[in-house]
């Protein structure tokens, strides 16, 4: 065997050695550390239409059945659905917000929930864009990598003619 065939032998067993640590990574890291959090219930409420340059609210609901003190870390909205509706504030403000321009928006907080505390985060929004948007918005509880999520789908229509 040629010295070519024997460095080309090497060099795809060490890509094949590192895409088998990859996908090991990736398993290890969705069974052991992504993980829903227990004992926290979350809701999402929003209106099932809207039109054009209206405000309205998308609620997020958060409930604290543990035992033990929770914290939300993060609200995170995905694309499509903010390709159709702006986040202009919210109640409680988020601390800071990232867009990163591709997958979400993504709103973060440290808000403690008390044993048996409830808590509403009410986003106010505004259609921008005609069109169904889907999209989830997430929960993160405690860390990034504890995710609740919900699927949230709204049409955004054209405002009527003569509508102020």
């Amino acid at each position: 065997m040629s010295r070519l065939a024997i460095i080309i032998i090497v060099i795809l067993g060490l890509l094949l050695a590192a895409a088998l640590t990859c996908v090991g990574a990736g398993w290890y890291f969705v069974a052991h550390v992504a993980k829903p959090p227990e004992n926290v219930a979350y809701t999402v409420v929003t209106p099932e239409a809207v039109a054009v340059g209206e405000t309205f609210t998308i609620d997020v609901v958060v409930s604290n059945n543990d035992t033990k003190p929770r914290t939300l870390v993060a609200v995170d909205l995905y694309r499509p659905l903010i390709e159709g509706v702006s986040v202009l504030d919210a109640s409680p403000p988020w601390k800071s917000e990232s867009d990163d321009g591709m997958f979400m928006l993504s709103l973060s907080y440290e808000i403690v929930l008390q044993p048996g505390e409830t808590r509403t985060i009410v986003l106010n929004c505004e259609g921008t864009r005609a069109g169904t948007w889907e999209g989830d918005i997430d929960v993160c509880i405690d860390s990034q990598f504890a995710i609740l999520s919900s699927d949230v789908s709204l049409l955004v229509s054209q405002r009527e003619q003569g509508s102020p």
